[in-house]
């Protein structure tokens, strides 16, 4: 059961890391207008917040991603993760996500870690998030991502060029 429980929270998490982050992100879209106000975006923030002490820890994440699994359990997408996806593999990222959303490392997630990221993501600062924005954010992401690892493999091979010359 527990293992069914895991997987589940994971189905969940590998909808909101890989499906599409329009998927993921407009859910927090409560009136359904094609927009993200800073208001969605905090009311979010409470609902995964169980405690109200103004903090997501990983265990709320895990609670709330376990809730909307269930939800979710007969969805397409959750489908096909639950055949053809690692559950080990979907642990990680889900942490890895976690800790990239923690700026300060404290184990948790403030409400001013949280704003952050919404200013990050609202391009044309007008207090709201709309599916271009989105689009064009994880676009930016891909690209930077790519770039740091194609320099990553660039330092990589002269490192070993000086080992070779040693």
């Amino acid at each position: 059961m527990k293992q069914i429980f895991f997987i589940s929270i994971l189905l969940f998490t590998a909808g909101a890391l890989t499906a599409g982050p329009k998927k993921h992100h407009m859910m927090k879209d409560k009136n359904q207008d094609g927009k993200i106000t800073q208001e969605e975006w905090l009311a979010h923030f409470e609902e995964v917040d169980t405690d109200k002490n103004s903090f997501i820890t990983m265990k709320e994440m895990e609670a709330f991603h376990k809730k909307k699994a269930e939800e979710n359990k007969d969805d397409e997408y959750s489908k096909h993760h639950k055949k053809h996806h690692n559950p080990e593999k979907m642990k990680e990222k889900m942490k890895k996500h976690f800790s990239k959303k923690d700026a300060n490392g404290d184990g948790k997630i403030s409400k001013e870690e949280c704003l952050a990221i919404f200013k990050e993501k609202d391009l044309n600062s007008d207090g709201k998030i709309t599916k271009r924005e989105i689009k064009k954010y994880y676009k930016k992401k891909k690209k930077r991502c790519k770039e740091k690892h194609k320099n990553k493999d660039n330092d990589d091979d002269d490192d070993d060029d000086k080992k070779s010359d040693d």
